[in-house]
């Protein structure tokens, strides 16, 4: 739906969750956000879009997720567990940032899963039934993109963490933003690095520093890879691509198709 959703858009909301489409909708406190982020339709969708608005998605969502997840639910999915193909192996050359590790594994419960997607993705029943088992031991996960850590990440992020892109190799992998997943239970992830990236999004010289643009930098992706590979995550997130894990992206177009296509679409009048 985007970010301050024009009033066609929300006539489509209201028709979507009439229709039973959606389990629950959570209301984004627009006054709070930082003037940045171009959350009006005026400022909004050209090549300077603040991207960090996304990761307060995530804050959104942090803050209004404190419930348990249904265990019933999560045991039906463990039955029978097939993991998709497994991502190829990461490059010899890490970063040389050597933090805490942040993924021992927590103790023992159920994960209370937050799955990002961007609205063009497809998703498949493998990789469903083997995320939970792969955050109640790591606590977050996401695949790698296109291109490099030093493609799509502009030197003012890292010199707001007083680093440099010199210290990592020029293979580095990228993170992808379109496809996240997060444990709420895994306190670890939740106090650390979801909780710094929010906070960087909250900074324009942290997330959209001067000089920077779609075509050198991706923001809240771009935070998120530094973090990964500083914060202890490098060795098992952003390695294999959404394809290896069952995941398909940027398909709006065979999306729009599929929904002109379906008779039981929802059709506003």
């Amino acid at each position: 739906m985007g970010m301050g959703p024009t009033r066609r858009k929300r006539r489509l909301l209201k028709a979507l969750a009439e229709a039973g489409y959606m389990d629950e909708i959570l209301d984004f406190d627009f006054d709070t956000a930082p003037a940045f982020w171009r959350l009006d339709p005026e400022t909004r969708g050209n090549d300077e879009e603040e991207l960090a608005k996304w990761t307060g998605i995530e804050e959104l969502i942090d803050d209004g997720m404190d419930s348990a997840a249904d265990d019933e639910a999560l045991n039906e999915l463990e039955q029978g567990l097939t993991p998709p193909r497994p991502p190829p192996p990461p490059p010899t050359t890490q970063p040389t940032t050597t933090t805490k590790h942040a993924t021992s594994p927590p103790p023992r419960h159920q994960p209370n899963i937050v799955l990002w997607l961007d609205a063009g993705d497809r998703i498949s029943l493998g990789f469903l039934r083997w995320l939970p088992s792969f955050l109640l031991h790591r606590g977050l996960w996401t695949p790698q993109s296109q291109d490099t850590l030093q493609t799509w990440t502009h030197p003012g992020l890292l010199q707001y963490y007083h680093d440099s892109l010199d210290r990592f190799a020029p293979d580095e992998t990228n993170c992808n933003g379109a496809a996240i997943a997060f444990d709420l239970h895994n306190q670890t992830v939740q106090d650390g690095i979801l909780k710094e990236w929010i906070d960087c999004a909250k900074i324009k010289e942290c997330i959209a520093p001067m000089g920077s643009n779609r075509n050198n930098h991706r923001q809240d992706q771009a935070a998120l890879t530094y973090l990964v590979k500083t914060m202890g995550f490098g060795q098992d997130l952003c390695h294999g691509f959404p394809e290896d894990f069952g995941i398909q992206v940027n398909q709006d177009r065979f999306c729009k198709q599929d929904i002109a296509t379906n008779p039981n679409r929802v059709v506003l009048t």
